[in-house]
């Protein structure tokens, strides 16, 4: 129970006075009864579940937790609801951003859009921001209007970090497809369920601790969720996570179908419970799941434990009822990593107010990772361009093909060259193309892929040239 307001924070029947106390009862109260407890006091009568004394305490030094005065234990957490002066959390290795349903600000308060990319994009170094989570419902109406800013937006993101999109049940999937077609973002994914942006997976790897992430439409149906399942099981070594628009309930349970706008009904196929049951709890390496479609104040964390005994750490992010009664928020919810990635620490930014948002919002939890490869690198390198360099063959015979694919900073694919196998190579990748590392294999033709670099990778932050 919310005294004040329930959990929907668009919801107008709110307090907008004083409340001075709270008694709670498990039984009916009389006229007589509630003006007796009103004049007398009502610590003492029977019945009573609960009497909290708000009276005593200013804003300014009310604490966290009101204690229940009929001593049966039930303690009343409080929120504030702007913070200021919150430092960043201590010792944090690297961030992830994310970006929840930013509908009610790119419909009705558009100028606000530009704060939220703007905030990430300012802070990124700051931050040692790492990678950006979109939790679907980009767009209101799926006008073409809302998807021109949003495209907009979101493609600023490029060459400053990687990020990931979902589509909400409010994005159409043609509009989406449309404005948002995979050939121009796959050169940062490692691949998609049909060649779209509906289903997509991607690695990274931040401190030598590799992640997998997956992109899932709304409401997956059951050959998705399968196709996710099989790439998960081949990346054992990967700490999967899962993003998609519908998954989590505003109290903190998987969203099924007697919850409001379940995607089995409105437009999707597998609920939150469905997509737990299927996939999420089979996989002892899925971490972290994020979603957004119900509207919280709060950003709510769950943490359930799989079927192999790993604990799966759930949160919802989504601002649309937030935006909605303050009139635009361009709320971010920041993850701060420890350096083994075991400890997140969470921060709700309000992007327009520039201060925190809640209290409550800003927390502490851990999360199971598998260990980091110690011989990665842990520092980011720094991208160079022009980069080319000379592959020599030794063998009598030349056949089949040179294989050369170029890495960002993050670990991600920019470019992949083929060239006929011959006794002098010269690999070259354009200007435009950005990268740290490559890896270079010959193939055979048929079913054979060798690596032929001396090292595993080519590093051009600390060699160039051949």
């Amino acid at each position: 129970m919310n005294i004040g307001g329930d959990k929907r924070s668009d919801n107008s029947m709110y307090c907008k006075g004083t409340i001075f106390d709270v008694a709670i009862y498990d039984d009916v109260r009389s006229a007589d009864e509630v003006l007796s407890d009103y004049t007398n006091g009502s610590q003492n009568t029977s019945g009573l579940l609960a009497y909290y004394d708000f009276s005593e305490y200013s804003d300014s030094d009310t604490p966290s937790t009101l204690p229940d005065l009929s001593g049966n234990g039930n303690d009343c957490s409080l929120s504030q609801s702007w913070i200021t002066d919150m430092e960043l959390p201590e010792n944090f290795s690297y961030s992830f951003a994310v970006v929840g349903d930013t509908q009610i600000v790119n419909r009705y308060y558009p100028q606000y859009m530009t704060n939220i990319y703007d905030w990430i994009i300012d802070n990124a170094d700051k931050n040692n921001l790492k990678f950006v989570f979109g939790l679907g419902d980009i767009t209101d109406a799926s006008s073409n209007a809302e998807w021109a800013l949003a495209k907009a937006m979101i493609k600023r993101l490029d060459g400053v970090v990687p990020y990931s999109l979902v589509r909400g049940n409010h994005d159409t999937t043609e509009s989406y497809t449309r404005f948002l077609p995979y050939s121009e973002f796959k050169s940062q994914l490692s691949g998609s369920y049909d060649g779209t942006m509906l289903n997509t997976y991607q690695f990274l790897t931040v401190n030598g601790i590799k992640y997998l992430i997956f992109g899932l439409d709304y409401g997956a149906a059951d050959e998705i969720l399968a196709w996710a399942s099989e790439i998960i099981e081949q990346n054992s070594d990967c700490n999967v996570i899962i993003t998609t628009h519908a998954y989590l309930y505003r109290d903190g349970t998987t969203l099924d179908e007697g919850d409001v706008c379940p995607p089995s009904t409105s437009g999707g196929y597998n609920n939150g419970d469905h997509m737990w049951d299927k996939l999420i709890k089979k996989h002892d390496n899925i971490v972290l799941v994020l979603s957004g479609h119900d509207p919280s104040k709060y950003v709510v964390l769950a943490q359930d434990e799989g079927e192999n005994g790993n604990i799966v750490s759930q949160i919802l992010v989504d601002p649309q009822g937030t935006d909605s009664s303050l009139k635009g928020a361009g709320l971010v919810a920041m993850l701060y990593f420890s350096e083994d990635g075991k400890k997140v620490d969470v921060r709700y930014y309000s992007t327009v107010y520039n201060m925190y948002y809640q209290s409550k919002n800003q927390f502490s939890f851990d999360i199971n990772v598998i260990e980091p490869d110690v011989s990665a690198p842990v520092a980011p390198k720094t991208q160079i361009n022009s980069i080319s360099f000379n592959v020599t063959l030794t063998a009598n015979e030349y056949t089949g093909k040179i294989i050369a694919a170029l890495y960002d900073k993050f670990g991600n694919m920019t470019a992949l060259k083929t060239y006929d196998a011959q006794e002098n190579v010269p690999v070259v990748f354009p200007e435009s193309v950005t990268g740290t590392q490559a890896k270079v294999f010959w193939w055979n033709g048929l079913d054979t892929i060798i690596p032929i670099c001396t090292q595993s990778v080519l590093d051009f932050t600390t060699q160039t040239g051949q």
